[in-house]
């Protein structure tokens, strides 16, 4: 007898953290901050339940409650999932679920299946076995954009840059992990209908290099760094299968790039990287006709501003790196934040552009390496009437166009 009460002893002393962890409250932490509930979370059929008003305060989802049919109706956005106390089958939108357990009432508190419900909303959940916790795991919702509707009807105005001189200069700096590469590069446009002239002056490790480009009468021309101008014979056309990438060129640049020859000095003149945005940088008349949700983490503003004692209207244009398609690179461990801005100096009264300023912040986190691209670029517009001032060698060599 006195083996068995001390067999007896050690079991219970062996029972007795499962016993009491058994009794423990489920804990329910969303985005690393725990709810309070006045019904604690239970567990039925290896699924958690939670009290639902408590929930759809911290998540921001509403609920409406249907006393005749002990229905609860979660609408988050356009996403409306409807659940019947006692019913397995749910409704979301138009389709219909059939739920491992259904919602209960406990006195008085509806409990809802939280893993259905809250993944059905985009939510993550995962359940701390060892610490008796529930935690759920909310992406951040899109940012709405900040849109000024006088802002898009002056760049929906935005006179065409053609018979223009466009001058300006642009610095780039690229850094990671104590090293540094600095560029600045100076560019002078002229443009006329279909015909143009560019020069680009590019500076970097103390050496300065002028090229440039040119289309005259339909026919193209490069100046190497030796000062020589040679026409460019005509490209082969592409395979029609080949004109489209195969994958989007949504990625930081790996070295800065230099102007051409376009005329518009935005994405096409410097091209700081390639994004689901670009026609919509080579004309910002294009933002009038953008998607709104292309328009997530975009700020589209109207003010007036001096230069030099005159008075602008100034529409700045800014996109986050959520807009940019830079949220999230190819690497799963790597991620990117920052911003790219544009502010269109226009002359009172009318939509031609003075100037534009460019600025660009982007920092990357890759596989622990963190690299950061920078830019801040002025270009200058003014009306150029007189004939473009090619060199002799292109006038004297170009054959007028057949």
């Amino acid at each position: 007898m006195r083996r068995f009460l001390v067999i007896l002893t050690v079991l219970g002393l062996l029972l007795m953290p499962t016993m009491a962890l058994a009794d423990e409250p489920i804990r329910l932490v969303v985005n690393n901050v725990e709810v309070q509930t006045d019904v604690s979370p239970v567990i039925e059929n290896d699924r958690t339940l939670v009290p639902v008003r408590a929930l759809s305060e911290e998540l921001g989802f509403t609920v409406a409650w249907d006393d005749a049919t002990e229905t609860v109706t979660l609408t988050a956005g356009e996403s409306v999932i409807k659940l019947t106390v006692g019913q397995r089958e749910a409704l979301v939108g138009d389709r219909t679920v059939l739920l491992d357990v259904p919602a209960v009432n406990r006195g008085g508190r509806v409990l809802i299946p939280l893993r259905f419900v809250l993944e059905e909303l985009g939510a993550v959940v995962e359940w701390d076995e060892a610490n008796r916790i529930v935690a759920v795991t909310v992406p951040e919702p899109a940012p709405t954009p900040v849109v000024d509707p006088a802002a898009l009807e002056l760049l929906s105005k935005l006179e065409e840059l053609d018979n223009v001189r466009i001058a300006g200069e642009v610095g780039v700096s690229v850094g990671t992990e104590g090293l540094a590469l600095t560029v600045d590069a100076e560019m002078e446009t002229y443009a006329q209908g279909e015909d143009s002239l560019t020069y680009q002056t590019v500076s970097m490790f103390g050496m300065t290099e002028r090229t440039g480009n040119a289309l005259y009468k339909g026919q193209m021309w490069q100046l190497d760094a030796a000062g020589v101008w040679s026409k460019v014979e005509a490209l082969p056309e592409l395979d029609p299968a080949l004109e489209e990438p195969l994958t989007p060129p949504i990625e930081l640049p790996v070295e800065p790039a230099v102007p051409s020859s376009d005329p518009n000095p935005g994405a096409a003149a410097l091209n700081p990287l390639a994004n689901p945005l670009e026609s919509a940088l080579e004309d910002p008349a294009a933002l009038t006709e953008m998607a709104a949700e292309m328009l997530n983490g975009a700020e589209i503003t109207l003010s007036e501003q001096s230069y030099e004692g005159v008075t602008y209207d100034v529409v700045m244009v800014s996109f986050d790196a959520e807009a940019l398609g830079l949220s999230g690179v190819d690497a799963a461990d790597a991620a990117a934040e920052g911003e790219f801005t544009m502010a269109f100096w226009l002359a009172k009264g009318t939509a031609a552009l003075h100037h534009l300023d460019m600025d660009m912040h982007m920092t990357t986190l890759e596989s622990g390496v963190e690299s950061a691209f920078d830019m801040a670029g002025i270009f200058f517009v003014e009306p150029w009437e007189t004939p473009i001032p090619f060199p002799a060698e292109i006038l004297e060599a170009a054959v007028p166009q057949q």
